[in-house]
């Protein structure tokens, strides 16, 4: 159980760090080292080994100058003078190195196997459980998944650097792993912005629902599809009532020309001096039924314009239209817009944040709060759509690209917009 693995890490770390005995820092380390055996088969990607390197090598450094910093009271059992420094390394300043560093490679190792092996939405409701507020619970998950995104980016950059020999001879190596910092840095704050619209264009409500399989999903005739019918039926006509009652309340025509519509819609990024006209005076009508292409080069306003369509963006000027009615900003309308209207990223790295397949299918289903069954349904046809049925309880890390493209649609599909 994820509550019951996060309090047992958590009981470990805190014995890691209480105690002043050696043999308790081991038997942690022993116990680190056999959880991340049994979770990634001691297989650790080459970026996260090498920001576990750069750990070691700062554990190290630090448990050198502590050992050197003993007490002159005490009996020294080595010394000298380096420039201004006086050296000064007795017993216990020995050993107490040794304990912070076992201790800190024991820490590191407890958590990276639980990292390893605990999908994001679990950690979320084990943190819940024990009374975390939401607000921090939602910043560890994304930290959590958003970190190993970044891992695997900055991957992806070391190897094109390495194809052009960027690692040939010290300074040129210096050099590279500078500008790979510094373009993680900027890359990440790009994608802090663009996952929180992709979010939003999934129904995201202020928190990560858990998808929990149903226990009888069932086959063809069997008690679980008669439960999926029923339960999509009666989805159904709940769903069609309430929109057209809310259609009536806010007074829309059914006979509406354009499902989607743009009129003299201009949208500025920033403000003052870094303002940027990405839409300006826009007008476009999409009609029901027929397919639509808009073509335009980089940094044309195409993304900008989508996200207009499913509320994500209001316009500076102008006006939106869907099935004939004014878009409405209040939140409770949008989430009924984002149901409807469905929009797929154009990296998927972006919209996908799940641990698994399925869990990212079924995070629009469930910001529905559909039933279970239901979810499992829409699961089940937006990966067969797709051609992606037999990758449901794949690792989303362990996709290719052209492959979380499809999972990105799936997700999107399973909105039913």
């Amino acid at each position: 159980a994820p509550l019951g693995k996060l309090l047992l890490v958590i009981l470990v770390l805190v014995a890691n760090v209480m105690t002043d005995s050696v043999i308790t820092a081991l038997a942690v380390l022993a116990i680190g080292l056999a959880l991340m055996a049994y979770s990634t088969n001691m297989r650790v990607p080459f970026m996260l080994g090498v920001a576990i390197g750069e750990a070691v090598l700062i554990l190290v450094v630090a448990c050198g100058i502590i050992s050197i910093n003993g007490d002159t009271s005490q009996p020294c059992i080595w010394s000298a003078d380096f420039l201004w420094l006086d050296l000064y390394m007795t017993a216990d300043s020995f050993n107490q190195a040794w304990l912070v560093m076992i201790r800190a490679v024991a820490g590191i190792t407890v958590m990276i196997a639980f990292a390893t092996s605990t999908p994001i939405p679990h950690l979320a409701q084990a943190l819940r459980q024990i009374r975390v507020p939401d607000e921090i619970c939602e910043i560890v998950v994304l930290i959590y998944r958003y970190a190993f995104l970044l891992l695997e980016r900055m991957d992806t950059m070391w190897s094109a650097a390495n194809s052009r020999l960027g690692f040939s001879g010290f300074k040129r190596s210096m050099k590279t792993i500078a500008s790979i910092a510094v373009g993680i840095f900027t890359s990440s704050l790009n994608l802090a912005d663009k996952a929180q619209v992709s979010l939003e264009c999934r129904g995201y409500r202020g928190y990560f629902p858990i998808w929990n399989r149903p226990q009888k999903a069932g086959g063809v005739g069997s008690g679980g599809s008669s439960r999926v019918r029923l339960a999509f039926r009666s989805w159904e006509v709940h769903r069609g009532r309430h929109r057209l009652l809310a259609y009536r309340v806010r007074g829309v025509r059914m006979d509406f020309k354009y499902i989607l519509e743009a009129r003299d819609v201009s949208y500025v990024y920033g403000k003052g001096d870094g303002a940027n006209a990405s839409l300006k005076n826009v007008s476009l009508g999409i009609r029901p039924g027929v397919k639509t292409v808009i073509l335009g080069a980089n940094g044309a306003g195409k993304s900008t314009l989508f996200y207009h369509f499913n509320g994500v963006f209001r316009p500076t000027t102008g006006e939106m239209f869907y099935r004939g009615i004014s878009v409405s900003y209040q939140k409770e309308h949008l989430y009924e817009l984002r149901e409807d209207v469905a929009v797929v990223v154009q990296n998927p790295d972006e919209q996908i944040f799940s641990s698994t397949v399925e869990e990212d299918v079924a995070f629009g289903p469930m910001n529905l709060n559909l039933h279970p069954d239901i979810v499992e349904g829409r699961i089940r046809d937006s990966l067969f759509k797709v051609g992606m049925e037999d990758y449901r309880y794949r690792p989303t890390t362990q996709l290719s690209y052209g492959q979380k493209k499809r999972v990105a649609i799936a997700g999107a599909l399973a909105m039913d917009p």
